[in-house]
């Protein structure tokens, strides 16, 4: 992208890219300040993309003393993954507007029983809900220093071998990222940071100054990566209007997804289609509109077909096992990661076979007293013996594997009510994204 785009600073601070910034580096109690506006010294690219909040959003009303869940379990998991984005949106409104008329209800709770100070009303226990729920909202965690920034840090920045956590809310950012994998979505943001601070200096940054180490860090990075800062867009630039990718269709009349079989062979990186078992064709990946994420690697959306096979063989082989989960084999890095693409697969094959209706279930199951929600697709979905057998990372020790430390830490800490905003790192060999989690 050698003629890429410059923009204005003042085009970044429309787009409110100054503000994302020092919420990335600072806690969200903290005042537009000098001070607060000085911490963007201690920016770090950003690793992880999780959600903000998880469904259902769960409401105590102590008033009542009942407990509301925006949207209710039942909806939540027998909601299509087609329309899970839409629910949650609904999901905020809903939320929302509860808490408006709970918090009417507290003033009223409060006179009628004579709570007119703050201890009192402390001691109710009855208190109001100050802090709503944003539509824009996500979670970015970011790398471990290396450049000494520990020893002058605010006490919210552990020592290295930490991440830290900021929760960020921009709605030009997130209604660009919100359909994109996170390994895309997270350099289109680091390069953001980075052409923002290369505007705002003319690129002359010396040794001390503001963005010294913030600049090192993201040169660091991009090295890590095997990026170039100068090949990725900024998150101006993708917003920008753009016309539609075309895929091409490869029948045409409608069908329906349970009239499919597709076989992936992994080695040939091609994609066999039969439709009511009449064969349709052999295509490669590029041929069927999936694009290579990285060099010699396979499309994520494929990859998630070859999960989808050896599951379901696994299954086939094994009805009766408890050890077959969902979790276990299917899910790429994290459920919500894994649900991302899927959502974009299932966009994908309804173009590109001419699907009416949905790709994938959404089903439940109970392992362990347990009860989650997992999907089956609705098209049958093999993989060549000779290639599956040769890829080993497709077995369960390996997948388990590649679970990490510092998105696992950050799960159960939010889950228990325990966010610190601080978590174990990961080595310097794991510079896998592994986005937002549910």
């Amino acid at each position: 992208m050698s003629d890429k785009k410059k923009y204005t600073l003042s085009e970044f601070k429309d787009a409110g890219i100054d503000e994302f910034i020092r919420n990335m580096t600072s806690p969200s109690h903290l005042p537009l300040s000098t001070q607060k506006k000085e911490f963007v010294a201690y920016f770090t690219p950003i690793q992880y993309l999780v959600p903000t909040y998880s469904m259902p959003l769960r409401f105590e009303d102590r008033i009542n003393d009942e407990v509301c869940n925006f949207p209710s379990i039942r909806e939540w998991t027998r909601c299509s993954i087609d329309t899970e984005y839409e629910m949650c949106h609904e999901a905020i409104d809903d939320f929302e507007e509860y808490r408006r008329e709970y918090n009417k209800r507290v003033d009223e709770y409060y006179e009628k029983n004579g709570l007119t100070d703050i201890e009192s009303q402390i001691r109710s226990k009855v208190r109001k809900y100050e802090t709503g729920v944003s539509h824009f909202a996500f979670t970015t965690i970011h790398h471990k220093f290396h450049y000494g920034q520990e020893k002058n840090c605010p006490n919210w920045f552990r020592p290295d071998q930490r991440l830290h956590s900021r929760s960020v809310d921009n709605e030009l950012i997130y209604n660009t990222i919100v359909g994109l994998e996170d390994e895309e979505a997270i350099a289109i943001l680091n390069t953001t940071v980075y052409d923002y601070i290369n505007t705002l200096t003319g690129g002359n940054i010396r040794e001390g100054d503001l963005f010294d180490n913030p600049i090192r860090e993201l040169t660091r990075w991009v090295q890590a990566e095997g990026l170039d800062f100068g090949e990725i867009p900024n998150i101006l630039m993708v917003s920008e209007p753009k016309t539609k990718s075309n895929i091409k269709r490869l029948i045409d009349n409608q069908t329906k997804a349970e009239h499919w079989d597709i076989e992936h062979d992994i080695i040939d990186h091609t994609l066999k289609f039969q439709h009511k078992g009449e064969t349709v064709g052999t295509y490669s990946y590029v041929e069927c509109g999936f694009q290579y994420h990285k060099k010699n690697e396979i499309p994520r959306k494929v990859q998630l077909l070859e999960q989808y096979a050896c599951w379901l063989e696994l299954r086939e082989d094994n009805p009766t096992s408890n050890t077959t989960s969902w979790e276990d084999y299917v899910t790429i890095k994290n459920r919500n990661y894994t649900v991302k693409i899927q959502r974009g697969l299932q966009s994908h094959l309804k173009e590109l076979l001419y699907i009416e209706g949905d790709v994938f279930e959404k089903c439940s199951e109970e392992i362990g007293g347990i009860k989650s929600t997992y999907y089956e697709p609705l098209f049958k979905v093999t993989t060549v013996q000779d290639a599956r057998e040769s890829h080993k990372r497709y077995t369960l020790e390996s997948m388990k594997n590649q679970k990490n430390s510092g998105v696992t830490d950050f799960q159960q800490a939010k889950k228990l009510g325990l966010d610190d905003g601080v978590y174990s790192s990961l080595d310097e060999s794991e510079l896998a994204v592994t986005p937002r989690n549910q």
